[in-house]
């Protein structure tokens, strides 16, 4: 599916979504929650960068797939999975509202593990702050990805960044993510959901909607596939520890 087509399928399954607007130039999807012209959207498509966008109301209604005429919140994304769909919380920006808040990274350096290592490409490779080098799994049927914080944090914001080269098909095996944390691994709770696929060299950042303590921030991807990133920053508010 290209990836304009994926970018109004998310749309599609996402009562929030009013409109997108999809940057060809790097392959961005910008979600809105007002169509062009209403009162309410104040500019911000008119305003935005992309140059391929489009009112959700003229999807076709078959574009969703299972997810046709779901009953997910306005705050939560539809998400196939047999043999209907499951709701999952999706991170909601703020135009009218938004602060700066600010954020600590607190993964770099810290201990990670995953469910198996491809040739030398270790886990901790995900958190040394070089975009080269890969945390990289075989393939593995729910492959995932840990990393312990060494301390309680509440967590607000995930960035990660695919693997920057080898083929497309390789970029794209970044799918369906489940990012989890918690207290411990016994108890993970979902932050979000990435459905994807990424491209090469893709920066993802999604808001982390599990608002108590964590130590602990785990990647899984649903399915047989490999895990690969290149990085993994976890932005938190505060320490907990105490």
């Amino acid at each position: 599916m290209p990836m304009w087509s994926v970018c109004a399928q998310f749309c599609s399954r996402l009562q929030l979504c009013k409109s997108i607007n999809f940057i060809t130039s790097n392959k961005s999807c910008q979600i809105f929650d007002a169509e062009p012209g209403e009162s309410n959207y104040h500019g911000k498509l008119i305003e935005s960068t992309g140059n391929s966008f489009v009112a959700a109301s003229t999807f076709p209604e078959e574009l969703a797939g299972p997810c046709k005429g779901h009953g997910c919140k306005l705050t939560e994304v539809c998400i196939p999975q047999s043999p209907t769909y499951t709701c999952i919380p999706v991170f909601v920006q703020s135009f009218e509202k938004s602060q700066q808040i600010p954020l600590t990274e607190v993964a770099y350096g810290k201990s990670c593990k995953q469910s198996s290592t491809a040739g030398v490409e270790y886990a901790s490779k995900a958190v040394d702050g070089d975009l080269n080098t890969y945390g990289h799994t075989n393939q593995d049927h729910s492959p995932y990805w840990i990393v312990d914080l060494g301390k309680f944090y509440q967590v607000k914001q995930i960035e990660i960044f695919n693997r920057n080269r080898g083929s497309i098909d390789a970029g794209r095996r970044l799918h369906d993510l489940d990012i989890m944390a918690g207290t411990s691994l016994n108890n993970l709770h979902l932050c979000t959901h990435y459905a994807g696929p990424a491209e090469l060299g893709e920066h993802i950042v999604l808001g982390c909607q599990y608002e108590e303590k964590a130590r602990y921030v785990k990647l899984t991807i649903r399915g047989t596939e490999y895990l690969h990133v290149a990085e993994v920053k976890v932005y938190a508010l505060y320490d907990l520890s105490g």
